[in-house]
């Protein structure tokens, strides 16, 4: 039989006040991670509808902008393509896009752009659209993976732990004292001032029997309890009562 561990005798408050600090920092960092998950989905929107929106109002400037004949006089090599900086109308502006071709282009080229009649800073090659990517395969091709990666990435921040599970794991007040009774699989079964109960992690944990652990939080069935031997343990599941067979000595 498990020695039984209860009351706050063997504990010093401190570590009580600890593990209190523990996990308003985890709910901190939980809540940074949620944002953080939910502004990437905001910026994968924006990106979503801004991408497609500007690649079409390049192609309208190059379909319907006067054309000027440019020269090529300055090459700065860069990751993808080079800068690209032409003369054109008397002065010199540094391409707004990529052209097929451009990484073996050679001073003094010749190249065929459009210059935006609103902004004449705006600078583009009439032929920066004649790549795969602005096809309709090509914007398939490169935008699906981004849009499932970006979706997976902001899941994973935003789903464990949920808003929910931080406000209330922001409200938790009471410690209690308990012991391992046992541990198998994610299921720890423990003793907390005589009575038995099955948690449930979600990270592993494989504690020893016997070890004690402090137990956060009211403790009734389907409460949010979380677990400190030194490091918050995050429920992946209700608290419930543990079952006849857990509590056979």
């Amino acid at each position: 039989m498990q020695e039984r561990w209860e009351g706050h005798s063997r504990v010093p408050d401190a570590a009580h006040r600890d593990a209190l600090r523990r996990v308003r920092r985890r709910v901190v960092f939980g809540w940074l991670r949620w944002t953080t998950g939910a502004l990437f989905l905001v910026f994968m929107a924006f990106a979503m509808f801004v991408g497609p929106q500007a690649a079409d109002d390049d192609q309208r400037l190059i379909d319907t902008a006067p054309r000027y004949t440019a020269t090529v006089v300055g090459l700065e090599p860069a990751r993808g393509g080079p800068y690209v900086t032409v003369e054109v109308d008397g002065r010199t502006e540094e391409l707004w896009l990529g052209y097929p071709g451009d990484h073996e282009a050679e001073i003094g080229d010749l190249v065929e752009v459009v210059v935006d009649p609103d902004d004449p800073e705006l600078v583009i090659a009439t032929t920066a659209h004649d790549d795969w990517a602005y096809t309709p395969t090509g914007e398939i091709v490169s935008t699906v993976p981004f849009v499932v990666l970006s979706l997976l990435v902001a899941m994973h921040m935003m789903l464990a732990p949920r808003p929910g599970e931080l406000r209330k794991a922001s409200r938790v007040r009471t410690v209690h004292d308990g012991v391992v009774i046992r541990a198998e699989g994610d299921a720890v079964t423990l003793e907390v001032s005589h009575a038995r109960w099955t948690w449930l992690g979600r990270d592993e944990w494989k504690p020893r029997p016997g070890k004690r652990i402090l137990v956060l939080g009211e403790l009734h069935p389907d409460a949010l309890v979380l677990l400190d031997d030194g490091r918050n343990r995050w429920p992946a599941q209700r608290l419930q009562r543990a079952s006849t067979a857990a509590v056979e000595p």
